[in-house]
This record gives C-alpha cells, sequence and structure tokens, in this order.
C-alpha cells in the first residue's frame, strides 16, 4: 500500500515535539484537538517557528497557503499525513 506522506503517528510525534520546542518546555497531554492559539497559547512568530521546525525535521517543505489554515494540532499532523509522497534525496 502507498502512503501520500507520514504515518499518523509519526506525523504527530513531530508536530508534538515541534511545539515543546518552539514553547521551550514540555507540553504534558497533547491532543489532536488542542487549538495552537487558544490551549497552546501560540501566537504569529510561535506559528512560523513549529512550521519551520516541522519542515526541518520531515525534510519537506509545506506550503504557505497549507500551513497559514492550520488551527489545531490534528491540522498540522495533517500537513504531514497528506504530503504527497516523494523519493529520498
Amino acid at each position: 500500500m502507498s502512503q501520500r506522506g507520514l504515518s499518523p503517528e509519526r506525523a504527530l510525534e513531530i508536530v508534538t515535539a515541534a511545539v515543546e520546542s518552539v514553547l521551550r518546555h514540555p507540553v504534558v497531554g497533547v491532543r489532536p484537538e488542542h487549538e495552537l492559539e487558544k490551549d497552546l497559547g501560540f501566537d504569529s512568530l510561535h506559528f512560523v517557528e513549529v512550521i519551520a521546525e516541522i519542515e526541518a525535521v520531515a525534510r519537506l517543505q509545506i506550503a504557505d497557503v497549507d500551513a497559514v489554515k492550520a488551527k489545531t494540532v490534528a491540522d498540522l499532523t495533517a500537513l504531514l499525513t497528506n504530503f504527497p509522497a516523494k523519493p529520498d534525496q
């Protein structure tokens, strides 16, 4: 079975690590339904930093038009699980 992007588990792991890195502390119980701004305290700089961190770890580039739509942890995870597969570089 061909997969378009990362597994949901791996994507959530990357997103959670990026959130913790950007906020500079462990975030206990990060859940997919958590809203980035309301629940996790993100501002626009946090958002830019978390996207950059995700891109670096996942080794991909997320289109700005897709990134700005992300409002929850699940939205960020979906960016990775729905990303078109490409050959290893």
